[in-house]
């Protein structure tokens, strides 16, 4: 009996020393996850500026937009300079990351390449033909989805996504600024023949696409 009450009172010690070390060892286990994350944090903040930068623009946009208003109301000719700037500026750092090494890559996934093109300035835009069909409110929603699935791919879908799924930078790179050159030829073309159903439409290729 003596010996059984020894052995749970050991064993009942031996827990209780178990619990308060595990106790004392959870503030030092949560100190170093948040040294951990400090300390990487600002690698993640460089390694998804694009997807970071877009967020914190629409959050601005929203919150208030009249900087934006009257930053837009600033034209030369039918040119929104602030904009264009803008876009100039995402192509041009987005272009000076990448090295001769990386150009290499491309080529080296020219078939690749080709289905990407093809899909993105083809193949995708035939949505636009279901869109002009879908029963929508008015028809005017109807000419601006058919338009947006008309257009190439942009730098937060084609490039950010790309780079916070970890997938090819490069070459996703490489597909939005060649499918956005594509599509000044393209998207005027196919926009003639998916709003042909529209007889309040009229387009002009070469105009649009001056």
């Amino acid at each position: 009996m003596s010996s059984k009450v020894d052995y749970f009172a050991i064993d009942g010690g031996a827990s209780a020393s178990s619990m308060s070390s595990s106790t004392s060892d959870h503030p030092q286990k949560t100190k170093h996850r948040i040294s951990e994350f400090v300390s990487k944090l600002p690698d993640k903040v460089v390694e998804n500026f694009i997807l970071l930068c877009l967020c914190l623009a629409i959050l601005v946009a929203f919150s208030y937009p009249s900087p934006g208003s009257r930053a837009a109301d600033i034209q030369s000719g039918k040119w929104r300079i602030i904009e264009v700037t803008n876009n100039i500026m995402v192509f041009l750092l987005s272009g000076l990351t990448l090295k001769i090494e990386d150009l290499k890559h491309v080529f080296d996934n020219k078939y690749l390449v080709i289905y990407g093109l093809v899909s993105i300035n083809l193949l995708t835009t035939l949505v636009a033909f279901v869109m002009v069909l879908l029963p929508f409110p008015t028809s005017d929603f109807s000419i601006g989805v058919a338009i947006f699935s008309t257009v190439p791919t942009t730098l937060g879908v084609g490039v950010a996504l790309t780079q916070l799924s970890k997938g090819d930078f490069t070459l996703s790179l490489f597909l939005t600024i060649a499918s956005n050159m594509l599509g000044i030829v393209t998207i005027p073309y196919l926009l003639g023949i998916y709003l042909e159903g529209f007889g309040n439409v009229q387009l002009d290729p070469l105009y649009i696409a001056y």
